[in-house]
């Protein structure tokens, strides 16, 4: 077999293959085995050197007894919180700053209708209204202006008028998509 214009016997091939195989494994392993922030390593860190120090036999009766215990469970329990921190954070809704969303809109208003009512406002770079699959609106719209502080005016403002309807505005949040 040749390998990089040389040709190598079939045991040394089997060998390269191995040794890229085991890099690979320990690659993924190491993906795999990376869980959170540093926090969480470093409390794991810890609970590993006082596991160590029991097993050395470095502590007396008296702290094996009482110390270890609840020093191990506290460290577990900090695992645990972070943990549950970093899970909420992935839940929470990111606000848009210079979007704002109105709502109970019927199938009478369009796009542009969206424009004329809150051009009042500041620069409009988008005003989008989602639709279902039989055409119908969903009932909301989104409306992206050029900066934040004209959003917030809009929002300040709290609902905008069509025909004889008030629809209220209000702070849109990023899609996680």
């Amino acid at each position: 077999m040749q390998s990089e214009n040389v040709w190598t016997p079939y045991y040394e091939v089997n060998f390269i293959e191995l040794d890229f195989k085991e890099k690979m494994m320990a690659k993924q392993a190491e993906k795999a085995a990376d869980v959170g922030g540093t926090e969480v390593k470093e409390l794991e860190k810890q609970l590993k050197e006082h596991d160590e120090k029991v097993k050395a036999g470095l502590q007396d009766a008296k702290d094996i007894a009482m110390g270890i215990k609840t020093k191990k469970f506290n460290i577990q329990d900090k695992l645990r919180e972070l943990k549950k921190k970093e899970e909420i954070d992935e839940n929470t809704p990111v606000i848009d700053p210079k979007t704002v969303k109105i709502r109970n809109i019927n199938n009478e208003v369009k796009e542009d209708d969206l424009r004329e009512l809150l051009a009042e406002f500041g620069v409009i770079l988008r005003a989008r209204i989602p639709m279902n699959e039989d055409g119908t609106n969903k009932g909301i719209g989104f409306v992206t202006f050029k900066d934040a502080e004209s959003a917030t005016k809009a929002i300040d403002y709290g609902f905008m008028k069509y025909d004889y309807y008030e629809l209220p505005i209000e702070r849109a949040t990023q899609s996680k998509a």
